[in-house]
C-alpha cells in the first residue's frame, strides 16, 4: 500500500490558469472513479490528522496554501509536499487503509485541499478514525 504521486502540468491562459485535478484518461490509479468531490480547509499552521479511513480511497490536491500529507508507511512517517508553488502541484491518490496527517505550512494563508473520493461521505457511514498523533495510530495499528 502506498501513496502515487504526479505532477499537474497546468494550463496557463491570458486569463489565470486550469488546473486538471482529475481526468479520467489519466488518473493514478486505473479505472479509479470519484463518488464526491470536496474542498477543506486547514487554517494557518494547523494540521488534521492522523486519519484513517478504512473503505475510501482518496485523489487529493491543494489548491491554495503551502500544505504537505504524511503518512504512515511501513512503520514509519514520510512526507510529500502537494504544492511548492504554482509551476510544482502534485496531486496523489491515498489507498484506503492508509492513515494520513495534512499540515498548512503556512504561518498566514488558509490552505484549501480538493478530494475527489471513491466512495462519498454519509452521516450514516463515516468510514474514518481519527487519531491524536501518530503514537496513537501505530497503538491502534498493534490491535
Amino acid at each position: 500500500m502506498k501513496i502515487i504521486s504526479k505532477n499537474i502540468l497546468i494550463n496557463k491562459t491570458d486569463e489565470g490558469l486550469m488546473i486538471p485535478i482529475f481526468r479520467n484518461w489519466d488518473s493514478l490509479i486505473p479505472g479509479y472513479q470519484p463518488a464526491m468531490v470536496y474542498a477543506t480547509t486547514i487554517g494557518p499552521n494547523m494540521k488534521k490528522g492522523p486519519i484513517l479511513h478504512r473503505s475510501r480511497s482518496g485523489y487529493m490536491t491543494s489548491i491554495g496554501g503551502d500544505v504537505s500529507i504524511e503518512y504512515a508507511e511501513d512503520n514509519e512517517i514520510k512526507k510529500i509536499g502537494l504544492n511548492v508553488d504554482i509551476d510544482n502541484i502534485r496531486v496523489i491518490a491515498i489507498p484506503a487503509g492508509m492513515a494520513i496527517k495534512i499540515i498548512n505550512n503556512s504561518n498566514k494563508e488558509i490552505a484549501t485541499i480538493i478530494n475527489l473520493p471513491d466512495i462519498a461521505w454519509h452521516p450514516d457511514n463515516q468510514d474514518t478514525e481519527k487519531f491524536e498523533n501518530w503514537e496513537r495510530f501505530f497503538e491502534y495499528v498493534k490491535k
